[in-house]
């Protein structure tokens, strides 16, 4: 998982990833996801948003622009200090 500031710096801008563009159900491309190519298979690399719903959301977005499998990971933590 990258946050903003490594997704923009790092992977928009390289210039050595090729676009995967995806269209959503109402026609919208988004040229935001990159992929590179490894033993001859594609692998995207996507910045997910943050929260489950925005996240589902994405993956059936990916899911519906033709990707069969998918390797998900990430970080999480709690949002307040919690007392033992």
């Amino acid at each position: 998982m990258f946050d903003d500031e490594v997704w923009e710096e790092c992977i928009l801008s390289n210039h050595d990833l090729e676009i995967f563009p995806v269209t959503n159900a109402f026609g919208k491309v988004f040229n935001a996801y990159r992929y590179i190519e490894q033993n001859g298979e594609k692998i995207l690399i996507v910045c997910p948003p943050m929260g489950a719903p925005a996240s589902v959301s994405e993956v059936e977005l990916i899911i519906a622009s033709g990707i069969k499998k998918i390797v998900a990971f990430g970080t999480c933590k709690i949002l307040e200090l919690l007392n033992d």
